[in-house]
């Protein structure tokens, strides 16, 4: 009988000790939860953005434009490899201050362009701006402009700007329209930028496709220089 009572006295005591950790399980549970949710609404209130994106709201213009030319004035050495289907002549000035040594090539559709029908036109619109605000010793720029006739639409759509050593920044929007609407600057990973390059970029640049949406895409390439 004694034995017997130890022995009842004993699971008593184990399952008191159970249920008293399954309660501290329970309230432990329930205090992180609350730190969870605690933590998600600040995430909320207080997104963390990611370094290699710049975010610019309505009338940010003037710091979007400037982030760019920061841009180019940090890493661009070898080449600059524009790909920007609404790229135009007053777009030009983002470049001014590239070394001479620098090789230059900007990729543009021809419905973006004044007068986009007239060769001698879209040619002469860039020619005047480029003489206007570039140096003696600035270094040539080479143009694709590409587009149907005549709505002037072609394949590219999104905006690269691309150097070497597989650095490169994507535009949200034309550089117009940076910061008349809210805008984003993204900075692309090595891999990334090395991917669009090769399969956008240089892709229009060595072998463009002879049709877009049924129609011959025009090209009309041209050289500005000093």
């Amino acid at each position: 009988m004694h034995t017997r009572e130890r022995y009842s006295s004993a699971l008593q005591d184990m399952f008191k000790g159970l249920l008293d950790n399954m309660q501290m399980i329970w309230f432990t549970g329930q205090i992180l939860n609350g730190a969870s949710e605690q933590s998600l609404e600040i995430l909320i209130r207080n997104p963390a953005i990611p370094e290699s994106l710049q975010l610019y709201e309505v009338g940010s213009s003037k710091d979007a434009i400037g982030a760019i030319k920061n841009w180019i004035d940090k890493y661009v050495i070898e080449y600059l490899k524009i790909y920007d289907p609404y790229f135009t002549p007053e777009d030009l000035s983002l470049i001014r201050t590239i070394s001479p040594e620098t090789r230059i090539y900007i990729m543009s559709l021809r419905k973006s362009q004044v007068d986009r029908l007239d060769d001698a036109k879209v040619i002469e619109s860039y020619q005047s701006i480029f003489s206007d605000i570039f140096a003696i010793d600035y270094p040539d720029i080479h143009f694709y402009i590409f587009g149907t006739k005549p709505l002037g639409d072609g394949p590219i759509h999104d905006r690269y700007y691309i150097t070497s050593n597989g650095r490169g920044i994507q535009i949200g929007t034309s550089i117009s329209g940076l910061g008349k609407k809210d805008s984003v600057i993204r900075t692309m990973g090595v891999n990334e930028t090395i991917a669009i390059e090769a399969n956008f970029v240089d892709k229009m640049l060595v072998s463009p496709p002879f049709y877009y949406e049924d129609e011959r895409l025009r090209i009309l390439t041209f050289t500005l220089r000093r």
